[in-house]
């Protein structure tokens, strides 16, 4: 997915709310891609929200962070796992 524009603020760019964009954001979870920080789940995370940043979760695992409206964290924390997972056996 790109976006061809003169000066884009890397900082605070504008063009993910605007068309192709937001079409994306609109069927990530289809696909199996979360944005990663949300504005309203700042206080959790600690990080800023970061519209532009999608994670590839599967299409299982996003349909439900979507649909509940919730982080990786809270997801990993849910199902058991503490945030990062560790892949130690």
């Amino acid at each position: 997915l790109a976006v061809k524009n003169e000066t884009i603020d890397i900082f605070c760019p504008d063009f993910t709310s605007q068309e192709i964009c937001q079409q994306f954001r609109d069927i990530a979870s289809d696909y199996g891609f979360i944005q990663r920080y949300s504005k309203n789940k700042i206080d959790f995370t600690k990080i800023s929200e970061e519209p532009w940043h999608f994670r590839y979760v599967g299409v299982e695992v996003a349909t439900e962070i979507y649909e509940k409206g919730i982080t990786l964290e809270e997801y990993t924390q849910q199902h058991g796992f503490d945030y990062p997972v560790s892949l130690k056996s």
